[in-house]
């Protein structure tokens, strides 16, 4: 037995042909047919069923040793190559497709500066694909889901990752922080294979739970079945599964449009949504629509006309970089570290406003406290144009929107109604802490009813 049969042998299983061996070896077929035929006379036993092309049982025994006789060759030399120099050679490594897109990035780059002279092989693949391939050496190493259930190999856990429902845009699941099983049991998702890692323990976790999910497809690629999920096949449970219950993006849903979109525009957040674009815009609105904190200054401070045009030009052009600069931050950190600050802010520099007002504060106290509630609401101005719109319907975007602005609309509209009532009723120092408590009633909406979005980019 030598080494040229065993590779004959492999060439044969790897292309079920002899002809094809014989030319992925750079040989004559004959050669081939005379390599299997001594190796079958030593062995005692037919390798290959020639009407087939594939290996007998017998054979699948002699090829599993037979590629791990290559592997300890390559082993040999690339061992004796790193004694004399940097590490060299091949390394193949298996990834699952959504862990690969950003580990790899990070493994090639490491490698090339650790071992320059080193070629790495990355295999995209599932886990049930991978596996068998590392079983048969095809593989060196590989990054798959656990738990791997194979005496042949090795696992280390590199990592744990949440179990995420990816569904459709005004699926009702879709806008919340977390769904029981019994909850996502009511829907049919999609689902990798039965078999698979994940599969089998979301099965094992419902089981003790006592019920069982309603597969509508099962689907052995978590890339796929996201896709297929937002598409609005299912809700799908992703590291995986799915709520089929909503329409695809383009499909109308039952009842009319009228009475579609209405409906979407019920599914939580969007309500709440709407409730903190009402309550920002009534303290919004009494600094820049109705402009009642500028008639307040010209009725207790006696400001004429130019000085108050003075006032409110400082106070807009100041506004210009933090409004940049707040939008810069909702992108990069999300809406909890704006529009929340920017709320209780707003909330803050009110009561500085109405202390003012209470005491019957001199001029400069006054334009301290007029200073601050201008910077306080800049920080919002921008992002509240954008609350909810990484959660509104796709298919109902125009109707949110109309909706929206004629919310913030009527808070701002308000503003100046109930500033004027307030004052004639309990005095201007009332109808301050009025227009603050507005702003933090949306702040706490915000940190307890309308879930974080937008992430940090590295997420």
């Amino acid at each position: 037995m030598d080494l040229r049969q065993l590779n004959a042998l492999l060439a044969v299983a790897e292309h079920a042909s002899f002809s094809a061996a014989a030319r992925a070896l750079h040989t004559v077929q004959s050669n081939v047919s005379a390599h299997i035929a001594r190796l079958e006379r030593e062995v005692g036993a037919r390798l290959i069923d020639r009407d087939k092309g594939s290996l007998t049982p017998e054979g699948e025994i002699v090829a599993d040793r037979a590629r791990r006789i290559q592997v300890e060759l390559r082993a040999i030399q690339d061992d004796l190559v790193s004694l004399r120099e940097d590490l060299a050679g091949t390394v193949r490594t298996g990834v699952i497709g959504t862990t690969a897109r950003w580990l790899v990035p990070l493994l090639l780059e490491e490698s090339h500066r650790r071992h320059p002279r080193l070629e790495v092989i990355v295999v995209d693949a599932t886990t049930t694909s991978l596996v068998p391939l590392l079983v048969r050496d095809r593989l060196d190493l590989a990054v798959v889901n656990l738990p791997v259930d194979d005496p042949d190999i090795e696992t280390e856990a590199l990592f744990s990752e949440d179990r995420v429902v990816v569904a459709p845009e005004g699926h009702e699941l879709a806008g919340q922080d977390r769904v029981a099983l019994a909850e996502l049991a009511r829907h049919p998702v999609l689902l990798p294979p039965r078999g698979t890692a994940f599969r089998d323990e979301v099965d094992a976790e419902a089981g003790e739970a006592g019920l069982e999910l309603r597969p509508r497809a099962e689907i052995d690629g978590l890339r796929l079945l996201m896709s297929l999920a937002a598409q609005g096949f299912a809700p799908d449970r992703r590291a995986p599964a799915s709520p089929a219950a909503s329409p695809a993006p383009n499909e109308r849903p039952e009842g009319g449009p009228e009475q579609g979109v209405w409906r979407r525009l019920l599914v939580p957040p969007l309500p709440a949504v709407f409730a903190v674009q009402f309550l920002a815009n009534v303290t919004r609105g009494g600094i820049f629509g109705g402009g009642v904190i500028v008639l307040y200054a010209a009725y207790a401070y006696n400001l004429e006309p130019d000085e108050l045009g003075y006032l409110r030009g400082a106070m807009a052009a100041a506004g210009i970089p933090i409004i940049f600069a707040g939008g810069f931050v909702m992108d990069r950190f999300g809406r909890r570290y704006t529009i929340v600050p920017g709320l209780i802010l707003s909330a803050s520099a009110m009561a500085f406003l109405a202390a003012t007002a209470y005491l019957d504060a001199s001029y400069a106290w006054f334009i301290a406290a007029f200073t601050a509630v201008h910077m306080a609401v800049n920080v919002i101005s921008g992002n509240m144009q954008t609350l909810g719109t990484d959660v509104a319907p796709v298919n109902a975007r125009g109707m949110f929107f109309g909706v929206s602005r004629t919310v913030a609309q009527s808070g701002a509209a308000l503003s100046p109604a109930s500033f004027s009532a307030l004052t004639s009723i309990a005095g201007s120092a009332a109808a301050f802490s009025f227009l603050g408590g507005s702003a933090f009633l949306g702040a706490l909406i915000v940190i307890f009813l309308v879930p974080e979005t937008l992430r940090r980019a590295e997420s």
